[in-house]
């Protein structure tokens, strides 16, 4: 598991963390807009958006919350869905 934040400036190693990037690429997203627990039913209505469109993917997927749930209530928690494509 990789957890980041986007940073103005590359940041240098510190303990047992590690500073890495993200590669670019073409990928497959989805704003899912529901509890966290429920967030497996975005990956796989992606997925199969992504089989019929012929595609492959890479296995590598990603969550990106856009905001944060000590502010609003799990039926709103936004969080983008994206997996990597071949």
């Amino acid at each position: 598991m990789e957890l980041g934040f986007p940073v103005s400036a590359p940041l240098p190693p510190k303990g047992n963390i590690r500073p890495g990037t993200l590669p670019g690429g073409k990928m497959a997203a989805v704003m899912h807009v529901r509890p966290y627990d429920q967030l497996p039913h975005a990956f796989h209505a992606l997925q199969a958006f992504i089989e019929k469109q012929g595609l492959a993917t890479t296995g590598i997927w990603y969550e990106m919350y856009a905001n944060d749930p000590r502010e609003v209530p799990p039926e709103q928690y936004q969080t983008l869905a994206l997996i990597e494509l071949k």
